[in-house]
């Protein structure tokens, strides 16, 4: 599709919180395309097309290229280079895991520091779990820090995702309309021209005002950044710590085995595969080594069976309908 307006997005948040199964998500109605998912230079492509408006003298025909972040303490040094000519920003967390919310200020003043005052839209991630976060608390982040909206969804409600890019698109395109002063408007425009200019300036100033009533420091921001993504990696370290190796191989082989849902597609929860593979249980040891010797025979079901089987964990949504059905 070509496109009236092209614009660099970045998506970040703390780890685990679902931005990968966010940005991949299928979307019905329009097209995203994985152009170059990397692991081992810390960021993931993906690009969606829409249009805003009616009609095709009317409509913005709009293409955003997503950037997503991986939240890895080795990658920090390269996130300026990453966030450089970004119009925007995603900033996602998990309802269901507090720690992720409080960290929230953190990566939009860091936003904020490297990017200015561009559009930010905070993303409840898994909005099917339990909330552990008040919607007060949630209201209040938004007033605080001046972030241009809020949505929750999860995997499973598809039709959030589309709702929220047009929203974000809406919010790029209109900070680009905004002329800047060496614009010479029309005499039928100026009115309107410095109206919008004014409403820029006292966002750029509201904001400023801001980051000095928190005492907020660009270094002070990074430093603080740098202890999350460390105490993430902290956290995947000491879980596995007492794991011999085979079994710390054995559980990276099940966890990426086991990441996608064989019936939606969805991205599973690692800290359930997680809690599942390292329990103790009797019951769940078992199951477990029944799960290793199929994932083994599923190597030879192409040769076995005429018809494809997939091989698979069901992500927590379709677990609920299977049973509940």
């Amino acid at each position: 599709m070509s496109a009236d307006w092209i614009f660099k997005i970045v998506v970040m948040g703390s780890a685990g919180v679902g931005k990968t199964s966010f940005v991949k998500g299928q979307i019905e109605h329009h097209d995203w395309h994985d152009i170059s998912p990397s692991h081992c230079i810390g960021v993931d492509f993906e690009i969606f097309n829409c249009t805003l408006g009616k009609g095709d003298e009317e409509a913005d025909r709009c293409k955003l290229i997503l950037w997503d972040l991986k939240s890895r303490h080795t990658f920090l040094e390269l996130y300026r280079y990453y966030l450089n000519g970004a119009c925007g920003a995603l900033l996602c967390f998990d309802v269901s895991n507090r720690q992720s919310f409080e960290d929230l200020p953190i990566w939009i003043n860091y936003v904020r520091s490297n990017l200015g005052y561009v559009p930010i839209m905070i993303v409840g991630l898994k909005s099917d779990l339990p909330f552990e976060v008040s919607a007060d608390e949630i209201e209040n982040i938004v007033n605080t820090y001046d972030v241009d909206g809020v949505f929750y969804t999860s995997y499973h409600i598809r039709f959030k995702k589309d709702v929220i890019m047009k929203e974000l698109a809406k919010k790029v395109i209109y900070q680009h309309r905004i002329p800047s002063e060496e614009t010479n408007d029309a005499e039928g425009d100026k009115e309107v021209s410095m109206a919008l200019k004014r409403k820029k300036l006292k966002l750029i100033n509201h904001f400023d005002n801001v980051r000095k009533s928190l005492h907020l420091d660009d270094s002070e921001t990074h430093e603080a950044l740098r202890n999350i993504l460390r105490r993430e990696d902290q956290n995947r370290c000491e879980e596995l710590k007492d794991l011999p190796p085979e079994e710390k191989d054995a559980y990276m082989v099940f966890i990426q085995f086991f990441s996608i849902c064989p019936i939606c597609g969805a991205h599973n929860h690692e800290k359930y595969l997680k809690r599942f593979f390292l329990s103790r249980d009797p019951v769940s040891n078992s199951l477990r080594k029944q799960l290793f010797a199929l994932m083994d025979e599923s190597q030879e079901f192409k040769e076995i069976y005429y018809n494809e089987i997939e091989l698979g964990i069901p992500c927590c949504a379709c677990f609920k309908k299977i049973f509940n059905d």
